[in-house]
């Protein structure tokens, strides 16, 4: 069910798919072709295409009561410097940042708690995350630098 409407002369672009752990290939797919289109970094593709997986994962394995269809939205923005990512959905109220430490990067797999590891790879590479509760949405709005550099995220 995936649809993907494309306003090229703003450089947005909406992606929308079921909440089904198999829509995600399809996901992967379209950020990547869009990446391409608008000519970002390979890094900054792959940590957009990462990000997505990741918070959209957890979404469609935690955030709805039922095996219903239900949509989310993921929409992506490109400006000279930037990009803008938003995802939405209507899944039960959750802040993915809130109360979460970050992992212990020092232990050991076994050591390590489970848990934590992509919101941590989420905020390390963003330049700026937040959540709202709009009306009965999840709203996580992110950006990035456009053309991310080779430098590490560990």
């Amino acid at each position: 069910m995936i649809r993907m409407a494309v306003k090229t002369l703003t450089n947005e672009y909406t992606i929308e798919i079921a909440n089904r752990l198999s829509e995600l290939a399809h996901l992967t797919d379209r950020i990547t072709a869009i990446g391409e289109e608008q000519g970002i970094g390979a890094r900054a593709s792959f940590h957009l295409q990462l990000v997505c997986d990741e918070l959209v994962t957890n979404t469609i394995s935690y955030g709805y009561d039922s095996d219903d269809e239900r949509t989310i939205r993921i929409s992506v923005t490109f400006t000279p410097d930037e990009v803008a990512l938003a995802i939405k959905d209507d899944g039960r109220p959750f802040n993915p940042f809130q109360n979460r430490d970050s992992p212990d990067l020092t232990l050991g797999v076994e050591e390590r708690e489970i848990g934590g590891l992509g919101i941590h790879f989420v905020k390390r590479v963003m330049e700026r995350v937040a959540y709202e509760r709009s009306g009965r949405y999840n709203v996580i709005s992110m950006t990035m630098k456009r053309n991310k550099s080779s430098e590490g995220t560990e």
